[in-house]
């Protein structure tokens, strides 16, 4: 049986792939329709021309992102602005947080932080 873990790249933790953490400005949302961030005032963002093909945004607390605005504590508000990109496997997490960055619609992006078991490098 070949081993599952044969094909990581070097550096990348098993099962893993790439992603990062990014935080939305007040005021904007996600539009899955659309793919795009969109801000209260119609601004649109749309993430997928920066990042590789196959990357997906997902939310961090689904349920509170369907919830209608107005209804949201500021704690769960808060909550509901925060999404995962998720890269294909062997891409550059780097690259993505450089390019998420400079999003008109990002207050802050973040790597996740390292993995692994203890005492293993």
């Amino acid at each position: 049986m070949t081993p599952v873990m044969k094909d990581d790249p070097p550096g990348m933790e098993p099962f893993v792939k790439p992603h990062i953490v990014v935080k939305l400005k007040p005021g904007w949302a996600f539009d899955p329709s659309r793919r795009a961030f969109v801000s209260q005032d119609g601004d649109v963002v749309r993430p997928q021309r920066d990042l590789p093909k196959g990357s997906r945004i997902v939310p961090m607390a689904p349920k509170l992102t369907r919830e209608p605005r107005a209804t949201l504590s500021t704690a769960e508000e808060e909550l509901s602005r925060y999404f995962q990109v998720i890269l294909p496997k062997g891409e550059n997490a780097s690259a993505a947080r450089d390019a998420a960055s400079h999003w008109p619609s990002t207050a802050e992006v973040s790597m996740p932080p390292k993995v692994s078991l203890p005492g293993v490098v």
